[in-house]
């Protein structure tokens, strides 16, 4: 079923629209084709039901490589929002179906329709769906909090769309049936089918929302802002982490893994590309870690390959009572089959170490910046211009980060140790993802380069 108009009466609108979002993966010029329109059926027994010329469509776009899920909702009623307007054709109103109670209500009937939505759940959505709420924030998906009476629910729909199993569904379900409590297991789902695609694909995904906590990684810059001790959150951190991996491990299996020297190897190349492009890199610089990763190639034999969460950094954290951990899909611009591809646990442990550089980065800071937001694009407040003053709070930002990550290194192990080829393989993937991230604040952030430097400085041997 189509559009109560013309397709082409919407199309440019549409495409205005969706260039203008932060989750469109392509740039000015990426073409963008229709691919799929259908519509999702509202509840007819429903009381809470809008009016009959209220109509839900799911629409898929094609954007370059990339296939794009975009919900909408046809109604002759003026939103009451403003900013979720797409476009006014004749007399119906276009809207982002995310912002709208319609698109809550028809989705919970498709997800009823597919078996994995138990009634009740089904039931408590309907009622609550015109009190729901579109949250602000995110880059790759956009997330519903809906108030039922049985507590806050999640609902996540995911704008890229990427046939085959996603791993967000596949690890959280894993995680849950293993009876770890630190992730929201979901509780429904939909898969939408792709003309010219054989595999389904995760669109929309139903799990509780955890109330009373902050943002792992807010949290920990406050506390560098006011130079608190992280050392006992950072402890309990990577207790959690390490539950996780062990669930994961469990659940998946392990793998063999490639040597020390391969990963060296691999990290090598990384380096000399970032050098390649940021001059700050100097020769000493690269000298001085590849000396380091010479170390690693001696071993033969690292830890096995596990199913990990693939993207870990404290914004991937929520602290309250306990940590709970958010967002397995992994990098949301890598395919699937990447994605679900057994790593190192380290990467993870690494990513979690990296990210407390930049928390760091906020001791002496009054006002911080989102350092894991990558349209952030603000400067970070210089505290190490001139003089003793400043060089005094350098140390501090230096010592605070060293503090958390031997704490997070302690609760990970549980009074155990890391063995020798463990910590090399950290520190190696603490570089690769430092060299990384030179290139990107070189090329997108510069006033930031001086965080990942310092990080390959000292790696290096040399002083941050």
């Amino acid at each position: 079923m189509t559009f109560p108009f013309p397709t082409s009466a919407l199309f440019p609108s549409l495409c205005h629209w969706v260039r203008q979002r932060r989750w469109f993966p392509g740039e000015d010029d990426t073409p963008i084709s229709l691919v799929d329109v259908s519509q999702w059926p509202l509840p007819d027994e429903d009381e809470h039901a809008p009016s009959p010329r209220t109509r839900v469509f799911s629409v898929v776009l094609g954007a370059g490589e990339a296939l794009l899920f975009v919900p909408l909702v046809v109604t002759g009623q003026r939103p009451d929002s403003e900013t979720a307007v797409i476009a006014h054709i004749e007399d119906q109103w276009v809207v982002d179906g995310p912002q709208h109670p319609a698109t809550i209500r028809a989705w919970a009937m498709r997800a009823r329709s597919q078996a994995t939505m138990p009634n009740e759940v089904y039931s408590s959505l309907c009622v609550a769906a015109a009190n729901a709420r579109m949250l602000t924030g995110e880059q790759s998906n956009s997330s519903v909090l809906v108030p039922t009476d049985s507590g806050p629910r999640l609902i996540k729909f995911y704008r890229v769309l990427q046939p085959g199993i996603h791993p967000e569904l596949e690890v959280t379900l894993a995680l849950g049936r293993a009876g770890w409590s630190h992730v929201s297991a979901p509780q429904a789902y939909s898969l939408a089918t792709i003309p010219g695609h054989a595999d389904s694909a995760l669109e929309v995904i139903l799990s509780p929302f955890v109330t009373d906590v902050d943002d792992g990684f807010e949290f920990f810059t406050s506390l560098a802002a006011a130079d608190a001790d992280p050392r006992e959150p950072a402890y309990s951190l990577g207790e959690v982490i390490a539950s996780m991996h062990r669930a994961l491990a469990e659940e998946f299996g392990a793998h063999p893994s490639a040597s020390g020297a391969e990963i060296a190897r691999r990290v090598k190349i990384g380096i000399a590309a970032a050098a390649a492009e940021v001059a700050e890199i100097t020769p000493d610089i690269v000298a001085g870690l590849n000396a380091r990763l010479d170390k690693l190639a001696s071993f033969d034999e690292l830890p096995q390959l596990i199913r990990i969460h693939g993207d870990l950094h404290l914004g991937q954290t929520l602290h309250g009572d306990s940590w709970h951990v958010l967002d397995f899909e992994g990098e949301p611009m890598r395919p699937l089959d990447e994605r679900r591809r057994p790593d190192f646990a380290a990467r993870d442990v690494a990513g979690m170490l990296r990210s407390f550089s930049y928390a760091a980065a906020q001791v002496g800071v009054d006002e911080h910046a989102n350092l894991h937001d990558p349209h952030d694009t603000a400067e970070i407040p210089v505290v190490s211009a001139v003089g003793v003053q400043s060089r005094l709070v350098h140390e501090r930002s230096v010592e605070w980060e060293r503090a958390a990550r031997e704490a997070f290194i302690e609760g990970y192990v549980a009074g155990g140790h890391l063995s020798e080829g463990e910590r090399l393989l950290i520190e190696a993937l603490m570089v690769e993802k430092a060299a990384y991230e030179t290139v990107y604040e070189h090329r997108f952030r510069p006033g930031w380069l001086r965080i990942p430097l310092g990080a390959l400085r000292e790696f290096a041997g040399l002083e941050r």
